[in-house]
């Protein structure tokens, strides 16, 4: 990603800022057909794709008093072009080199908040509104396959059934000494699927801690934990070719850690 942006500062308490969002992007996806405990042997396609996203964002920051910070940020939609290669490994093998669509990342609201009770400890709160709804269809051209025992070029839509959701996060930061802090945070996100038409996870609650260390002016370490908790998801999928009827369950565990040089 390289996201380029400006920021001018109006008076001492309000500011505005924009840029623009250039991603690149590559995908390499391969789906396995064929029919589970049977004698018909499964076949992989590798389908490899690269492209470059377009969009951009704007924002705002206020600071009401010296302790409050009022922040928000629109990123528009993302849009990436992509195209590469499709080969179907099967008997006989087909290749297509006019694989191409289009793939969108969901348009977003944030407004935060961060307050600082004392110079040592502070809280920051955040609240998202995904446009999900926006992608709709996704238009796939050049898939490499096979029908009976005939190669073929197939083109197909991919219909999406999503809604917008909120993604709402709080958290405590606190300055143990002037070189260490410590961080705790709760974040709740709504999932945007549609059990009645694809395969998702529910409501998910993360609650995660993270500490950092300033070990001189120029070097900071960064450590973090995370769990997700996920509400179990019934799936109910009716169509003219199938049916599929289960709980979709999850769990997430995140760890990182990150060093940092400031030159």
């Amino acid at each position: 990603d390289v996201v380029p942006a400006i920021a001018v500062r109006i008076t001492d308490a309000f500011s505005l800022g924009g840029g623009i969002n250039i991603s690149y992007a590559n995908f390499h996806l391969k789906p396995i057909v064929g029919l589970p405990g049977s004698n018909v042997a499964d076949s992989q396609s590798n389908n490899q794709s690269d492209g470059t996203g377009y969009g951009a964002n704007a924002g705002f920051l206020y600071k009401p008093t010296s302790q409050t910070v009022l922040g928000f940020n629109y990123r528009s939609i993302t849009t990436y072009h992509l195209s590469g290669t499709s080969t179907y490994n099967g008997s006989p093998q087909v290749i297509s080199n006019h694989y191409h669509y289009l793939s969108r990342t969901p348009a977003r609201s944030v407004l935060s908040i961060n307050h600082f009770f004392t110079q040592a400890f502070g809280l920051i709160g955040t609240i998202q509104r995904i446009q999900w709804s926006a992608i709709t269809n996704m238009h796939i051209n050049g898939i490499a396959n096979v029908v009976g025992n005939t190669p073929v070029i197939l083109n197909a839509s991919v219909p999406y059934y999503l809604h917008d959701t909120w993604l709402a996060t709080l958290g405590t930061h606190y300055r143990m000494t002037p070189k260490w802090i410590l961080r705790v945070a709760g974040t709740y996100s709504q999932s945007p699927g549609n059990p009645h038409y694809q395969i998702t996870n529910g409501d998910s609650f993360i609650l995660g801690a993270s500490t950092g260390y300033e070990i001189d002016k120029i070097i900071t370490i960064d450590g973090s934990y995370a769990h997700g908790f996920i509400k179990n998801q019934n799936i109910d999928i009716t169509g003219g070719r199938f049916l599929i009827n289960g709980i979709n369950e999850a769990s997430r565990d995140s760890v990182s850690i990150k060093l940092t040089f400031n030159i």
